[in-house]
């Protein structure tokens, strides 16, 4: 049987028939604007394979996810309940220290570098803040010559000058706004994301919906002692739509690329968030 099955089968009736409650009500929530990731969100869930870690078996991490997941709604008419009410609280719930970065250890294959790609806009607004400079983040969204001006001047002042300004500032950020931080590196074949194809098509290649309108920083670091890689899982991912469980057998997880089901993906792991400023080179900035 597989993981899910497995599961199920260890919750009381009670809770097996609360689940199997809180599954057809989240079909229900598909019918609305958020049919897609609700959709996948239930498919995933059965779909999940690594969803354990050394400190207790597979099948005790996840029936725990299960029973906490039937146990967030008890207290709400489940059938009743909005889209988005329903989707905020299964973010909760795969938040939750018990579930966030439970996925099984990746042991086959030991990266010597880890990429993050993030949209731009998000990084420089945080900076920004520190620096007190919100204005020039308005700035890049106007004509392309204002926009080319600004962007040379984000360069300068923050990337251009990395060593002397840039990681002083960057140490003070994070590399992720959540527990779980989503990362690639070169897979068995050398292969790596290509960034000459832009920034949009990149990130969709990742699993990761953007606008024509973004820019992307990329991070690259070395792994430290704290960065133990995982398998991702369904409680990192939470309600989003553009995710795939690794298989059963897989070395590692796979970024699920968007509109473009022949293209193959690149490999995929979390670790827990950590500082910035420990970053070995300056970002790259892609647009």
């Amino acid at each position: 049987m597989s993981l899910f099955e497995t599961a199920l089968q260890a919750l009381s009736d009670e809770e097996r028939k609360q689940f199997e409650e809180w599954e057809r009500a989240a079909r229900e929530v598909s019918r609305s604007a958020f049919k897609d990731a609700a959709r996948t969100v239930v498919d995933n869930i059965r779909f999940e394979e690594h969803f354990y870690d050394r400190d207790s078996s597979r099948l005790e991490k996840f029936t725990t996810f299960l029973r906490k997941l039937v146990q967030s709604y008890s207290t709400f008419p489940v059938k009743g309940l909005t889209a988005e009410k329903f989707r905020d609280l299964y973010n909760t719930v795969c938040r939750d220290n018990e579930s966030c970065l439970h996925g099984e250890l990746i042991e086959a294959v030991n990266p010597k570098m880890l990429f993050r790609y993030v949209p731009m806009n998000g990084l420089l607004g945080s900076i920004a803040k520190m620096i007190d400079d919100d204005d020039i983040i308005n700035r890049r969204r106007k004509d392309d010559v204002r926009r080319k001006n600004n962007f040379d001047l984000y360069q300068k002042r923050i990337f251009a000058e990395w060593k002397a300004y840039g990681r002083e500032i960057l140490a003070k950020a994070s590399l992720a706004n959540r527990k779980a931080v989503f990362v690639t590196f070169p897979d068995a074949d050398g292969r790596i994301p290509d960034e000459s194809i832009g920034a949009v098509i990149l990130m969709r290649r990742l699993g990761y919906f953007m606008t024509q309108t973004d820019s992307i920083v990329k991070l690259a670091y070395e792994p430290q002692d704290e960065d133990i890689l995982k398998f991702p899982t369904v409680a990192d991912a939470g309600w989003y739509p553009y995710f795939k469980p690794a298989e059963e057998g897989d070395l590692h997880g796979w970024t699920e690329p968007i509109g473009d089901p022949t293209t193959k993906g690149y490999p995929e792991a979390v670790h827990r968030n950590r500082n910035i400023g420990l970053l070995v080179k300056r970002p790259r900035i892609i647009e």
